[in-house]
């Protein structure tokens, strides 16, 4: 990435993805200013805007984060993981009825989405909606029955809405993948047991 940088630094892609390497690094300030290279070369890239947004959020700007992602939406109308981040963002922002107006517009964009799901159920259980929270989660988790998230996220769901039962087998089945196979299978399972 940094030789096309070199070769031609009007490449606004170049910059975005530089930025989205330099995330997942932690180097946060070079990242941030690739962001912002991205989108001075091109203020309509709406998936650096979405990432941006994304990694704002991840560092406690969450006024920011709301602002890039309420953009990256405007930006794409028909974009699912650009609303299901915006919904989470608002809902880390405790804007509980715009989060999910967010997500389930996210999840009407693509049902069968993954992310989208498990975002809205995330969001649903922020405000304490267990009900919905689970109706999302389990059908996230039937879309991907490996999605560590939606499976941490729908036993954290059972257990703080009683189903006490049904949450410990998923913390169990978490935590014998932990380790082995599946990437953040010990972080999820410690999700549900500490809400239980």
């Amino acid at each position: 990435i940094n030789r096309a940088v070199s070769l031609d630094s009007t490449l606004p892609d170049a910059f975005a993805w530089r930025a989205t390497l330099l995330q997942a690094s932690w180097r946060w300030a070079e990242a941030e200013r690739d962001y912002q290279r991205a989108l001075k070369l091109d203020p309509s890239y709406e998936a650096a805007r979405q990432w941006y947004g994304e990694m704002l959020l991840l560092n406690n700007r969450t006024s920011e984060s709301v602002a890039q992602l309420k953009r990256a939406t405007e930006l794409d109308p028909l974009s699912p993981i650009a609303f299901a981040s915006y919904g989470l963002a608002l809902a880390v922002a405790q804007s509980a009825d715009a989060a999910i107006a967010a997500g389930r517009r996210a999840v009407e964009l693509d049902s069968t989405f993954v992310v989208a799901r498990f975002m809205l159920g995330g969001v649903y259980a922020e405000f304490g909606r267990f009900p919905e929270a689970i109706r999302e989660l389990e059908a996230a988790a039937r879309l991907d029955t490996t999605s560590v998230h939606a499976l941490s996220l729908l036993g954290y769901a059972y257990a703080k809405s009683g189903n006490k039962q049904r949450a410990l087998a998923l913390a169990k089945g978490l935590e014998a993948d932990a380790g082995h196979r599946v990437s953040g299978a010990g972080a999820g399972a410690a999700r549900i047991y500490i809400a239980l």
